[in-house]
């Protein structure tokens, strides 16, 4: 028996031969178009239409560049080679080359001239006298100074005005007044005014009234004149005022000033009262009717412990006060004790005024207690005294003594002194 031992391959799909070998085409082997040729190999072979490339021919080459589309334009891919351009509004072309012209006779208006921009982009350049983007704007000239004496300012074609004029002006801002008033017109000073056309009227001063001024009012009142004054009329507004003495002014408002630096004494201060009554306001210390009495103000109580009172200047007053006293009002009694007045441990004892005593130890005695006991001294008779007095000495002889005196008046204090020589006869055995 005779075996056949020849093989069969079954190919898969896509592959044909005995062997297999040969990449056979298939619907989709090759794309957009291209030619498929079966090839011995792993896959057939594609030639690709213009614009494509890959094994397949998938890839679609992009053939946009960025000088492909002009002018701003969006490239946009078309199959294979083609290429298309998208154009911003103005510009026209296969490559939006080109740009359209927007620039018409009625895009700008009244003369204005259109000048081309990108795209669809224009201007317009306005004459004189007119705005706007398409210069459709008439601007407005006229101002409340362009026509003066009331003159109606007439708006014209762009910046063209005219002025229309009341009844008595001319000119191209009415500034000619034609002049229709004369100098008899008008009487007693009135002003005469140009109406519209030839009219005029006349403004009369105060005092006089009609047509052409000519009437005299009468202005006398009760109360032209003040202060009793006498009114007598003169021409138009005018009149006269006869004033009562002790008053002036051309109404005799004015109190006339009566009070001069000699009607006061003292430092008084002069008032005006009606006409040329005057008085005298008198500073503190002073009266009478011209300030002229110095009222006094010391009294019995003004200075104590025997001290003087003197009188100042108004209601000025000061103390002298007694030996030993000091204060305002001498109310304070000096100290005199010190630690130096008595002597070897006496005590030192304040009296009245400059007085002082002293309460000695045992073993001295004296006012100062500087003589031991048992040796005091006799006392003697003074020549020129009736009283015995001891012969030494309490104050030394010669000896000034100066006493504060204090000048009080509203709270002020002036300083001043008086100085006696304190003198002491003695006498020795």
């Amino acid at each position: 028996m005779t075996i056949d031992r020849t093989a069969v391959c079954t190919c898969p799909a896509g592959y044909s031969s005995q062997n297999c070998e040969l990449a056979i085409c298939l619907p989709k082997s090759c794309l957009n178009g291209a030619n498929c040729t079966d090839t011995i190999g792993p896959m057939p072979t594609c030639t690709c239409q213009a614009g494509f490339t890959g094994s397949s021919c998938e890839i679609d080459i992009d053939y946009c560049t960025p000088t492909t589309c002009l002018n701003g334009a969006v490239c946009v891919e078309g199959p294979g080679t083609v290429t298309t351009c998208a154009c911003l509004p103005g510009f026209t072309g296969p490559q939006c080359e080109v740009d359209i012209d927007f620039c018409t006779d009625t895009i700008c208006l009244n003369g204005g001239n259109c000048s081309e921009g990108i795209g669809p982009q224009i201007f317009c350049s306005c004459p004189f006298g007119f705005s706007g983007l398409n210069c459709e704007e008439d601007l407005f000239f006229c101002t409340p100074s362009t026509c003066l004496n009331e003159g109606n300012c007439l708006e014209g074609i762009g910046p063209q005005i005219s002025c229309d004029c009341v009844g008595g002006y001319a000119g191209l801002a009415c500034e000619q007044d034609l002049n229709f008033c004369t100098n008899q017109t008008c009487q007693n000073g009135g002003m005469c005014i140009e109406g519209r056309g030839t009219s005029t009227s006349c403004a009369c001063k105060d005092g006089f009234t009609g047509l052409i001024c000519n009437g005299d009012l009468d202005f006398c009142t009760p109360d032209t004149c003040q202060n009793g004054g006498t009114c007598t009329e003169g021409t138009g507004l005018d009149v006269i005022c006869t004033c009562v003495p002790g008053y002036s002014g051309e109404r005799c408002e004015i109190d006339v000033d009566f009070c001069t630096s000699e009607n006061c004494e003292h430092e008084g201060i002069c008032v005006e009262g009606m006409g040329r009554m005057t008085s005298c306001s008198c500073a503190p210390g002073f009266n009478g009717s011209i300030c002229e009495e110095d009222l006094a103000f010391c009294m019995p109580t003004t200075c104590s412990n025997g001290g003087l009172c003197g009188e100042g200047y108004g209601n000025i007053t000061f103390c002298c006060c007694a030996s030993g006293f000091t204060g305002q009002s001498c109310q304070t009694d000096i100290d005199f004790c010190t630690s130096s007045t008595c002597s070897n441990g006496g005590t030192c004892v304040e009296g009245v005024g400059r007085t002082t005593t002293c309460t000695c130890t045992p073993e001295y005695t004296g006012p100062d207690c500087t003589i031991l006991i048992g040796q005091e001294p006799v006392p003697c008779r003074a020549e020129t005294d009736s009283n015995w007095m001891l012969a030494y000495p309490l104050t030394m002889p010669g000896q000034a003594v100066t006493h504060q005196c204090n000048e009080i008046s509203s709270g002020v204090t002036r300083a001043g002194q008086f100085n006696y020589i304190l003198r002491v006869n003695s006498a020795v055995l």
